[in-house]
């Protein structure tokens, strides 16, 4: 009752004022709901020692893992007041970051749910306890952002490059038609089986299929 009526609210929300539904407007919304997710991990994180906890943070974030790695560098000091504490989860996060140059260069995509449970684990792991007091975040600054774009840039040329080697087609032809044709295969419900088939014949891993989705 509460997911309904939150959504019903959302639409006025959308329509108010206009009282239509706009591209804008439900671009803003997802946008907003993709940031709560975002923090509400965070605090997940950030005010648990248990290492079960920390594990689980992000599972359910629709967020690529760049974009993840960039709340946390962001807001690592607005909640980590001791400077050894604070040394220590940064540390951890470039263990990661690290971690996935590796993924990158070896296209082990699989192994990618390890590199951000090395972020979130040892970012909750780096204090003795949770700091007392409400968590206040911040979206990440202009430089992580473009950090972000460029990682997802690379993620698109990767998987292309993958693709059009196992289809002998231009990696240009697969990055303007193929990928943008999975995408809509990939994201409808009924073409689910579909979806599975092209990514097992193409040898793509879960993650970069579940990368096509979005």
């Amino acid at each position: 009752a509460g997911d309904l009526r939150g959504a019903v609210f959302d639409l006025q929300l959308l329509c108010s004022g206009t009282g239509n539904l706009t591209k804008e407007a439900v671009n803003e919304l997802s946008e907003r709901n993709r940031t709560e997710e975002l923090e509400m991990a965070l605090v997940r994180a950030f005010k648990t020692t248990d290492l079960s906890i920390a594990a689980e943070a992000f599972d359910k974030v629709e967020a690529q893992p760049e974009e993840i790695f960039g709340w946390i560098d962001e807001n690592l000091p607005l909640e980590y007041r001791k400077p050894g504490e604070l040394a220590a989860a940064y540390d951890a996060l470039s263990k990661a970051d690290v971690f996935r140059g590796r993924i990158m260069n070896r296209q082990h995509w699989r192994l990618l749910s390890y590199y951000i449970q090395i972020m979130s684990i040892g970012t909750a792991l780096a204090k003795e306890k949770k700091y007392e007091g409400a968590a206040h975040f911040r979206r990440p600054s202009r430089g992580l952002k473009i950090f972000i774009a460029k990682a997802r840039h690379q993620r698109r040329i990767d998987i292309a490059a993958k693709i059009a080697e196992t289809l002998h087609s231009p990696r240009k032809a697969v990055l303007s038609d193929t990928l943008p044709f999975m995408r809509i295969i990939f994201s409808r419900e009924k073409d689910k089986e579909k979806a599975s088939r092209m990514a097992t014949e193409l040898g793509l891993e879960p993650e970069e299929a579940e990368w096509i989705m979005r």
